[in-house]
């Protein structure tokens, strides 16, 4: 289900919508992702200030990383937690090999937040220009963890 909001500059709501079509999925050709189709309609009136933007509440959906047996599933599982999100830029994007993170500071850190809501991290970079590197820093800043890269092997600490 899509839910969309227009907002004026104060974030006013001018209109609202909530839709259940327009979703497709593009598998393998642009890997396993879901891409909105957004369409808005124009007017001869220039709007000068106006901002392009369109924001989304999404979930991602990402393979999991299970601490106990060592192994990445298979599955694609909603997530927001901070670690899995570090995980999937190092591993699946950045092509660090497992053996190569330092998983149990990682998932140690989420496992040991006094409250987990202090690891979800909902945002998402939609600039093609931003780096993997620069992905997974801003994924760590929001969590207060610091990364760092010895020869191979990548550490977290906070």
């Amino acid at each position: 289900m899509i839910a969309v909001a227009r907002r004026n500059e104060r974030f006013q709501m001018l209109a609202s919508r909530v839709s259940e079509s327009g979703i497709t999925t593009y598998t393998p050709a642009f890997g396993d992702v879901t891409a909105l189709s957004i369409i808005r309609r124009t007017t001869q009136r220039v709007n000068r200030g106006a901002s392009t933007k369109i924001s989304c509440k999404v979930t991602r959906k990402l393979r999991i990383f299970t601490q106990a047996t060592g192994q990445l599933g298979t599955d694609y599982i909603p997530t927001r937690r901070f670690c899995d999100w570090a995980f999937y830029l190092l591993h699946e994007r950045m092509g660090v090999a497992i053996a190569n993170i330092d998983t149990a500071a990682l998932f140690g850190i989420f496992d040991n937040l006094p409250d987990e809501q202090l690891g979800y991290f909902d945002f998402t970079v939609d600039d093609r220009k931003v780096s993997a590197r620069d992905r997974l820093e801003g994924c760590c800043n929001v969590a207060r963890v610091r990364f760092y890269n010895e020869g191979l092997r990548w550490h977290f600490v906070r």
